[in-house]
């Protein structure tokens, strides 16, 4: 049985920027835009499915005390650098919650961004 996707208004927020950099910074942006959220969406879809199979986020696992925070590793294209989706899943209410998509050549998500 899956679990339901939430998305945080930060993952929403990363995303709608990410799609923004592709349009004003790429020739072909809005095409690379819309290919880099349809690969996404797909991504999280399968999250949702085994949420457990992906390891906790480190160094980031000690930013939300209380909450695992884990990692999903997002590499749409066949070479270069990717982005960390992190979340929370609740197995009782059957929920991923995603809080964060940063990019991997970020650094670490520290205590006071979160």
């Amino acid at each position: 049985m899956s679990h339901i996707l939430l998305l945080s208004s930060k993952a929403r927020q990363h995303i709608r920027e990410q799609c923004l950099w592709y349009r004003e910074n790429l020739e072909d942006g809005v095409s690379l835009a819309n290919r880099w959220t349809r690969t996404l969406d797909s991504a999280l879809h399968q999250l949702c499915q085994l949420p457990e199979r992906h390891p906790p986020a480190s160094p980031e696992d000690q930013v939300l005390p209380g909450r695992q925070l884990r990692r999903m590793l997002f590499r749409p294209w066949k070479s270069g650098r990717g982005w960390k989706v992190l979340f929370c899943a609740d197995e009782e209410a059957r929920t991923v919650t995603v809080l964060y998509i940063r990019h991997e050549s970020r650094p670490p998500l520290e205590y006071d961004e979160s």
